[in-house]
């Protein structure tokens, strides 16, 4: 889809990842999948923008998509479909012009009025600062595992052994931040503990302070409206979740778990313990709901956006159809 030679050239000429020096621009053009459509069923009035969550990238170190298969299983399908790239860990705002800039790109190229959003994890947020400052560019958001109401587990990162942790991983996670968006001919400014922040309960509740919508109820586990509208522009809005972790003796899932399921199981009993009630290792399914909630699915935090090259539970629908059925429903509401 993209070369990188220009990566390459840009490491030869500097030891240091610097913020400042550029080297590229990430066009989100060049990630449309080139397969031909076997039909026409995903074609949807508006194209569709798939936005990573954080520690995510649209490709990660040039060979991992964050989307694993979902475009082009889209594409044959008919789907104009567009995978963003934001900066792996920032702030909301950062990420939000990043992909503002990107949504515009679109708009551009293709003469759209408006794009659907699809949008992982903190890419929820980065979709509502779209959807706020662009109301007339937006014709809906989908959010899939977005902690719109925060998530107990970084309470644990507010606490001193986490502020300490936090501090001390910092500058390798933002390390590796630089290289992902430098694989993709991009240089974004990382800084992890701004998402951190976000994405604590109180965090997200300041963020919905600033960036209001229709779409969450001021109920911890309630539900909002199915739509927002912004001087006088409808958006739909739509979300759905996964509510599964590894547990041990789960004789449900008959499989070896892999390392990220034992994080997911440490992490899951971690926002138990802090009541935050069923969730997919990384996000409570009540702080998921927003809009009009599709379901909640067997599926840990990473299987949502087909994640781990699409190693999936035992029993778990495949994340490419479900994101195929929803396009259905797009095309059936005019978006």
């Amino acid at each position: 889809m993209r070369t990188h030679g220009l990566f390459r050239r840009c490491i030869a000429a500097s030891t240091l990842l610097v913020s400042s020096l550029a080297c590229a621009e990430y066009d989100i053009i060049a990630s449309k999948p080139s397969v031909s459509a076997t039909d026409q069923t995903a074609h949807t009035q508006y194209p569709i923008i798939l936005v990573h969550g954080i520690a995510g990238a649209a490709i990660r170190f040039g060979v991992s998509e964050y989307w694993y298969q979902i475009p082009v299983y889209l594409a044959r399908h008919g789907a104009q479909v567009y995978v963003a790239d934001v900066a792996a860990f920032n702030s909301e705002l950062v990420r939000g012009e990043q992909l503002r800039a990107q949504v515009q790109r679109v708009l551009d190229v293709t003469g759209a009025p408006k794009v659907n959003l699809i949008a992982h994890s903190q890419g929820g947020f980065d979709s509502r600062y779209v959807a706020t400052i662009m109301p007339a560019q937006v014709a809906s958001i989908t959010t899939i595992g977005s902690p719109h109401k925060g998530t107990e587990l970084l309470e644990y990162a507010e606490m001193d052994i986490g502020r300490f942790l936090v501090k001390l991983a910092a500058p390798v996670a933002n390390f590796v931040g630089t290289l992902m968006s430098w694989f993709n001919d991009a240089n974004y400014e990382q800084d992890v503990e701004n998402p951190l922040k976000l994405m604590t309960p109180a965090g997200a509740a300041a963020f919905t302070r600033d960036f209001p919508t229709a779409g969450l109820s001021s109920q911890r586990c309630g539900y909002g409206q199915e739509q927002d509208v912004r001087a006088g522009h409808v958006q739909k809005l739509y979300s759905w979740t996964g509510n599964y972790y590894y547990r041990p003796f789960d004789f449900s899932n008959l499989k070896m778990p892999s390392f990220i399921d034992l994080v997911f199981s440490v992490s899951g009993t971690m926002i138990k313990l802090k009541e935050g009630g069923e969730n997919d290792g990384a996000v409570p399914v009540c702080s998921s709901l927003f809009g009009k909630v599709v379901g909640a699915y067997k599926w840990d935090h990473l299987n949502e956006a087909n994640g781990v090259a699409g190693r999936l539970q035992i029993g778990s629908p495949d994340p490419r159809a479900v994101i195929y059925a929803h396009l259905i429903r797009l095309v059936n509401n005019n978006l």
